[in-house]
């Protein structure tokens, strides 16, 4: 089967959009694009689209603003920041350790996967406190996202994605 995508190619994508792709999506990449309306077209290096791929991550930065200004996410973190020593300081503690945690991708619509970490859950990001997990894994999300085959996760697939996520910053505290 011919490979879609070419290292080189993989090279100038990360490059322009300051991430690395996951082993598992760098594989599935290199042999499929998906493509309509919710997908994201890395190939596409037009400055709109690059904007918007960028503009991801300000989202979440602005949805994490809006979380700690009006839903009480600031409160969360009181004991992680315990020398905080007021409601502003304790914000910015929490952008600091957004900033420091690896970034979210998008993938498909609202679904990301984790800057350049491997074998990790997907995780559907729409706001700080509303962040579920779409997949065990790369491909445990594309088999429950597009071949209907939802289910319950196990006590044991639990610690397992417990167990990933504490690689992931901030995103082990929101997440699960």
């Amino acid at each position: 089967m011919k490979r879609v995508y070419q290292t080189s190619e993989f090279d100038r994508i990360e490059k322009t959009y300051n991430f690395i792709f996951p082993t598992e999506i760098r594989e599935f990449f290199s042999y499929g694009m998906p493509t309509g309306k919710y997908f994201y077209n890395w190939r596409d290096f037009s400055e709109e689209n690059i904007e918007k791929i960028n503009g991801f991550q300000k989202n979440i930065e602005d949805a994490f603003i809006f979380d700690l200004e009006h839903n009480d996410l600031a409160g969360d973190f009181k004991d992680k920041f315990p020398k905080a020593k007021d409601e502003k300081e304790l914000k910015k503690c929490v952008l600091d350790y957004l900033h420091a945690s690896p970034k979210l991708i998008p993938f498909y619509a609202h679904r990301c996967f984790f800057d350049g970490l491997d074998d990790m859950p997907m995780v559907s990001f729409w706001q700080p406190t509303d962040s579920p997990i779409c997949g065990i894994n790369f491909i445990d999300f594309i088999e429950s996202e597009f071949f209907n085959k939802h289910k319950e996760t196990s006590k044991e697939e639990d610690e397992q994605i417990e167990k990933k996520l504490q690689k992931t910053g901030i995103w082990k505290d929101i997440v699960f």
